[in-house]
């Protein structure tokens, strides 16, 4: 049993560890004081370069000037955006649908660096939450990341990993799992790379940032599993137990009807049909 545990705990944390190098930080900068907002992921479709995030992430440059990680320091998010819903502050944890892209123009993607660039291939759009499947949201919580003294913004990423919450979270939310997806999240049982029972981070600040499956148990266990991105982090329910994310397809729906010369590129989901209406006054 002991042997069992022990190479199976090794094979999850290097798929985890594996599954961290694929978020990237975003901060808050204004002249010399900074800190994190949240998380994204970069994706390359065709020969462009996008990041991925949480819409309400994204919602924070009109407080703040966002930057994401360059060779040397912080550069300026810059490109197109587009983001759902309207531009108000949501103070609920209920932020529905809440994705948004940002096409990078090209001297910030050229100049974007440390953190792995996925490829549609890296999606699953087929993902129904298996059971006996284990699941993982990444990201950088904002506790963990604030500026030391010199000024330096960390980049501390977490891997909380779990299985699919029950039909009655689903029900509770009121969203479909053809739409979202619902991991349990018992923050004061997490496990570190000891295999010691912690209490994890506060998971603000992973908003954004993708959500793996890591693989069957079997799989995990023979070593053979290959991460894939089910989605985007949105919100996490402190009193339920859960985090919540909307599935990567409707981003890639989405990225579909807008930009439809990289539709090629891009995986058919099977489960969903999205209906896009674009408000260039806002995008």
């Amino acid at each position: 049993m002991d042997d069992w545990f022990g190479r199976f705990s090794a094979n999850m944390h290097q798929f985890a560890d594996d599954a961290q190098r694929g978020v990237c930080p975003i901060y808050g900068i204004r002249e010399s004081v900074g800190g994190p907002i949240g998380s994204g992921f970069l994706l390359r479709v065709g020969t462009e370069t996008l990041l991925l995030t949480a819409a309400h992430v994204v919602y924070r440059r009109y407080e703040i000037p966002l930057y994401i990680p360059g060779a040397d320091h912080p550069i300026v998010l810059e490109g197109d955006f587009y983001t759902t819903g309207p531009r108000n502050r949501v103070t609920s944890p209920q932020f529905g649908v809440d994705i948004a892209f940002v096409v990078l123009n090209p001297r910030t993607a050229s100049e974007c660096s440390g953190c792995t660039i996925l490829t549609p291939d890296d999606f699953d759009v087929a993902d129904t939450s298996s059971l006996q499947t284990l699941y993982g949201f990444t990201g950088f919580p904002g506790d963990e990341n604030q500026v030391i003294e010199d000024h330096t913004l960390l980049r501390r990423a977490y891997y909380y990993g779990g299985q699919p919450a029950p039909d009655s979270e689903y029900r509770y939310l009121g969203i479909d799992r053809r739409s979202h997806f619902i991991m349990a999240f018992e923050r004061e049982h997490a496990v570190d790379t000891d295999g010691q029972t912690v209490y994890a981070p506060d998971p603000h600040g992973m908003s954004g940032g993708p959500v793996w499956k890591l693989g069957t148990f079997q799989e995990v266990d023979l070593g053979i599993c290959r991460p894939k991105v089910i989605g985007i982090a949105i919100e996490w329910w402190e009193n339920r137990r859960t985090l919540v994310c909307v599935r990567v397809g409707v981003a890639v729906e989405a990225i579909r009807r807008i930009l439809p010369d990289l539709a090629a590129h891009l995986p058919a989901t099977p489960y969903l049909k999205v209906n896009v209406l674009f408000d260039e006054t806002t995008a």
